[in-house]
């Protein structure tokens, strides 16, 4: 478990700080109240699924089944984000202007998709 929470402080506010970034530096100025919010939305309508998960999971199936089955949640979604092409090639901070208006300028598909 210490590690799970050594890696989580270690990497996931960097991550976070970069997708963030460059999310600020894709979305026109004129949508980024809408876009924040809808984000927020979703962000803060997941947040009270832990608890859930885990209040019915430790009284329906026990402390290790619940453990494994968050951990198991933990790794699916770590694996979405580490196989997903369009967030690996992502570019450096200093391309981020130059990737974001190449992908507007493509009708909002990314590259190599008709």
């Amino acid at each position: 478990m210490l590690v799970v929470l050594a890696a989580a402080v270690l990497f996931v506010p960097a991550l976070n700080s970069a997708l963030l970034g460059y999310f600020m530096v894709a979305v026109p100025t004129q949508m980024l109240g809408r876009a924040n919010s809808a984000m927020q939305v979703l962000a803060m309508g997941a947040m009270p699924l832990a608890p859930v998960v885990a209040g019915f999971g430790l009284s329906w199936a026990g402390r290790t089944p619940t453990l494994l089955f968050c951990g198991a949640l933990c790794v699916v979604a770590a694996l979405v984000s580490v196989t997903n092409r369009g967030l690996r090639s992502l570019p450096v901070e200093s391309g981020w202007s130059g990737h974001a208006s190449r992908f507007a300028r493509d009708g909002g598909r990314p590259q190599g998709e008709a």
